[in-house]
């Protein structure tokens, strides 16, 4: 989703922290009972979420940091587990 005004990149913006913290959220829960190959993976797809927020398409936008982090985490654990593409999507869409 390429944001069209400033509004909507600010609910762009916000989206991506409700998804941080709904990821640790679920960190907490489960952090006796995920293997460390998800914890990594989860830690990957989340680790360059504050740089989106602070510098918006400097080098990625909300488009492609769902097709370089959020789809594959959710195609290899999203059956299990957390799925982060549908969360963000149904905050953007509230």
């Amino acid at each position: 989703m390429k944001p069209d005004s400033a509004a909507s990149c600010e609910a762009v913006l916000s989206t991506y922290g409700d998804l941080l913290q709904h990821a640790f959220v679920y960190l907490r829960a489960c952090a006796h009972s995920i293997s460390s190959e998800e914890l990594f993976d989860l830690a990957d797809a989340m680790h360059n979420i504050a740089s989106v927020i602070t510098d918006y398409g400097s080098w990625t936008d909300d488009e492609r940091y769902r097709e370089l982090f959020l789809r594959p985490f959710d195609a290899k654990w999203g059956n299990s587990g957390i799925r982060l593409e549908g969360y963000l999507q149904s905050r953007l869409e509230c």
